[in-house]
């Protein structure tokens, strides 16, 4: 089991050792969804597209760095 805290509406990054080639590790994310105690929906923060990019994720690829309020 995962020790790593992170629920609904954690902004998160990922973590340097999970990013593709070229990423810089600046962007940012919101957590969407808890899968179960290993996997989360991840959408990117400030791309400028009307519908952003989601991606399921271990929580243990990613680290909290912020938390907002997100409506049902």
């Amino acid at each position: 089991m995962s020790s790593t805290s992170i629920e609904r509406g954690d902004i998160v990054r990922i973590k340097p050792e999970w990013l593709n080639p070229g990423e810089s590790g600046e962007m940012q994310y919101v957590v969407l969804k808890e899968y179960d105690e290993r996997r989360i929906l991840i959408q990117a923060l400030g791309t400028g597209l009307p519908l952003a990019p989601t991606e399921a994720v271990e929580k243990s690829m990613v680290y909290t760095c912020g938390h907002v309020t997100l409506n049902n």
